[in-house]
């Protein structure tokens, strides 16, 4: 008869199955080095599991599917998170999916974190009336934002702190001397766009972060001297060739988009919700 953990691997590795053909089927759109590189990462488990067989094959499948199910929920998290960050801003229905799909296009278009695009923009919708901007202005921002970050060439977690401090500058009313820092450490192009937007910086970054440091940049200032100044980010851009990290960055950002419509068309979040806690279920009995 079949052993309790014998059951457990045979429901994780149906569900795993079932969840990668649904999940495949949605995402026949998705970037080829996205299927390239989890056509190798397979091969590799199964090179794993051949190698493993005399420490316990059983166990190491299990793993593998535990581990492939936890992949797949950390995109499907992902993508409830973008979705909730712009119900945050009041968009819901037609007019969500119309601004998500312009700030996925312009995550892709500059290999910047999707999430950290929709969460820049969420934030600074939340203070768009005290900014003084409307939507379209608030989204042309962020497709510039994300332009910078192309520019800067930073891998996507220095990205993301840094646009995590620039939405904390635009919240605050005045741009303070921390989040300026982190915005020189971690997207420099930012910065000096602002400061070839701003008149009394003159192009100078140093002279901005002093007026900074002394209080004397509104945050609605900042705003549209980036804005202004973003004309040199092109000239910046011209020629230059994405890092392999970017590269990675864009095959997430597909698989999240991926995975994100699959979500919606199948609820699959709930789905692997109620399969993981079965499966919790059979391991505590």
């Amino acid at each position: 008869m079949a052993t309790d953990e014998e059951r457990l691997i045979v429901r994780l590795e149906a569900t795993q199955a079932r969840f990668e053909k649904q999940l495949a089927a949605a995402s026949r759109s998705a970037d080829r080095r996205a299927r390239q590189i989890e056509s190798r990462f397979m091969a590799m488990n199964k090179h794993i599991e051949r190698g493993a067989a005399n420490v316990g094959r059983q166990f190491v499948a299990a793993f593998a599917a535990t581990a492939s199910l936890r992949g797949a929920q950390q995109l499907i998290d992902a993508s409830t998170r973008i979705t909730n960050a712009l119900k945050v801003s009041g968009l819901e229905g037609a007019k969500l999916e119309s601004v998500y799909e312009r700030l996925f296009s312009s995550a892709m278009k500059n290999a910047a974190p999707v999430e950290s695009l929709v969460e820049l923009y969420s934030r600074a919708s939340l203070v768009q009336k005290e900014l003084g901007v409307s939507t379209e202005e608030l989204l042309g921002f962020t497709d510039k934002v994300a332009l910078a970050l192309r520019v800067s060439g930073k891998s996507a977690q220095e990205s993301s702190g840094a646009l995590l401090q620039l939405s904390q500058a635009l919240g605050s009313g005045v741009v303070r001397a921390e989040e300026f820092n982190s915005i020189l450490e971690g997207a420099l192009p930012i910065a000096q766009a602002a400061a070839a937007g701003l008149e009394e910086a003159g192009g100078s970054v140093a002279k901005l972060r002093q007026l900074v440091v002394d209080g004397k940049v509104s945050s609605e200032a900042f705003f549209r001297a980036f804005e202004a100044g973003s004309v040199i980010l092109q000239d910046k851009v011209a020629g230059a060739t994405l890092t392999v990290d970017q590269g990675l960055t864009n095959v997430q950002n597909a698989l999240v988009n991926a995975v994100r419509k699959f979500d919606d068309a199948t609820g699959a979040s709930k789905t692997m919700a109620d399969s993981l806690t079965k499966a919790a279920d059979a391991i505590r009995a």
